[in-house]
């Protein structure tokens, strides 16, 4: 069999090449945690089929989702920093 040519894809061929929605493809883009090109700001999305397969193999989506999880693990505590300190916890009875 022929090896695909390394074509630029739309944003829906793109979805249907690793089995997303093209919501999830968009949030994904949105994020900046895939791959992508754009003609103009707020233009449409263009994918390199090399660059989606290498991003797949690095952990693809599963490791955005990671990362996004180790990123709110990583949130510091006292949330005085945003302008909004926490409340003291009270002291649960013995």
């Amino acid at each position: 069999m022929a090896q695909a040519v390394d074509a630029w894809i739309d944003s829906t061929t793109a979805a249907d090449y690793l089995g997303l929605t093209k919501p999830a493809l968009h949030r994904l883009t949105s994020s900046r945690s895939i791959p992508f090109e754009q003609d103009c700001q707020g233009g449409k999305c263009w994918f390199k089929r090399s660059e989606l397969d290498d991003w797949r193999r690095a952990g693809g989506a599963g490791a955005w989702r990671e990362g996004r999880a180790a990123a709110a693990i990583s949130l510091p505590l006292d949330r005085s920093v945003y302008g909004t300190p926490l409340p003291v916890p009270k002291e649960s009875p013995a």
